[in-house]
């Protein structure tokens, strides 16, 4: 038998136990993830009569579905006022494919981790953190195309959220909002807002983290007391948003640089951590009282001053 033979016949026996070990699971009633009296087995085998990492899930209407321990599935979905919560520094989760939240659907994550290596969908549906940590290795995608009622909400109060993939917020009539408080924000793919009453808003004094492209207006954004930051890509320009900050920070790794093509406005603080800040064809304005603050970065060609501002060098 040759070896590439022999290697095909090894593919289809894995590929077949992996296709035939797969089940799908439906929430029954509230409970702990780790609980057989949770879940109905609607399809294929279990060994365990749980979710595991080749496992569909369905969390269903009304039942609050607890993850306390590590646990893996395929896939996720969160449907018609069902809700999973972590809420343990023993609760982590991970879905190997796509997370969905719908119809109402929630995810609360208090503690813990939740990690996601495909796309998450929240579309009339909320995804809540207030402490843990998320990492989304694919695209979030937050979409309302309801007209009359119900919101598409991912609200980020406390904690680090960090996607690869990026964000992109779609609205028609009803919001789709991605809401930051206190904690880290990570969004290290475009983010993007279609539709005038697609939100992204500040509620505390937390930190956005920007790798990509951002495609924001002032429509869409609300600055509150928080911190942007521009990372950029290693080696790479980046170009900064036209918006009003209240707090503007340029760095990174490489020596790209940071650039300003239309309206910036900053009313508190412009921080020069390291690459240039360099101004084309726009505008930067500092507020009155403002402050620069420079460590290693540059800033090329002259902002504008409503007022005094104060300048304070970290490095010489």
């Amino acid at each position: 038998m040759g070896l590439r033979l022999l290697l095909t016949i090894l593919v289809c026996i894995f590929f077949n136990a992996a296709l035939f070990s797969q089940a799908f699971f439906s929430s029954k009633s509230s409970g702990r993830w780790n609980s057989p009296a949770t879940w109905n087995l609607e399809s294929g085998t279990s060994a365990t009569n749980i979710p595991g990492v080749a496992d569909s899930v369905i969390i269903s209407t009304g039942h609050q579905v607890r993850v306390d321990s590590l646990h893996q599935c395929l896939s996720l979905s969160v449907r018609q006022y069902g809700e999973l919560m972590l809420d343990s520094i023993t609760s982590l989760l991970t879905v190997i494919n796509n997370l969905s939240v719908t119809d109402a659907g929630e995810i609360i994550v208090a503690s813990g981790n939740l990690t996601v290596s495909g796309n998450t969908a929240i579309n009339l549906g909320t995804l809540s953190q207030t402490g843990g940590v998320i990492s989304m290795v694919g695209l979030v995608n937050i979409t309302n195309t309801n007209l009359f009622s119900s919101n598409s909400i991912v609200d980020l109060q406390e904690g680090i959220f960090t996607t690869i993939g990026g964000i992109t917020l779609t609205s028609i009539a009803r919001p789709a909002e991605l809401n930051i408080g206190t904690g880290i924000v990570n969004v290290f793919g475009a983010l993007v807002a279609i539709g005038g009453t697609s939100k992204l808003r500040f509620l505390g004094d937390g930190t956005l983290v920007l790798g990509g492209l951002v495609t924001l207006t002032n429509t869409n954004f609300s600055a509150g007391n928080g911190r942007v930051v521009y990372v950029g890509i290693p080696g790479f320009n980046q170009n900064v948003a036209s918006l009003n900050y209240n707090r503007l920070v340029i760095t990174g790794v490489g020596a790209g640089r940071k650039i300003i093509s239309g309206t910036v406005n900053v009313s508190d603080t412009l921080t020069l951590l390291t690459d240039t800040l360099q101004i084309n064809s726009g505008t930067l304005t500092m507020a009155n009282n403002a402050t620069i603050i420079r460590t290693e970065g540059k800033l090329i060609s002259t902002p504008r001053f409503s007022g005094s501002v104060d300048l304070i060098y970290n490095n010489f």
